[in-house]
């Protein structure tokens, strides 16, 4: 349910340096907007780029742990 709303708020469409200034600076802190560099340079590029690779498996890897996290709070609290 977290996924789609971030989604739309990322440079999925349109290159992160042509959006506006509120629309760029939310996409900046939106976790999604790396993974879609780094996957959107893995595909495009015919180099592979190690940075944005990196950042991208670095943000997916970092989001998995903290989510993941949260839920087994939030489940054991449920349990109490």
């Amino acid at each position: 349910m977290v996924f789609f709303p971030l989604l739309f708020l990322t440079p999925n469409f349109v290159p992160l340096n042509l959006l506006a200034g509120p629309l760029k600076a939310v996409a900046q802190l939106n976790p999604v907007s790396y993974v879609i560099l780094g996957l959107r340079d893995l595909v495009l590029l015919p180099d592979i780029h190690w940075g944005s690779l990196g950042i991208c498996v670095l943000t997916i890897a970092l989001t998995g742990l903290v989510l993941t996290a949260l839920s087994v709070r939030a489940l054991n609290n449920f349990a109490d």
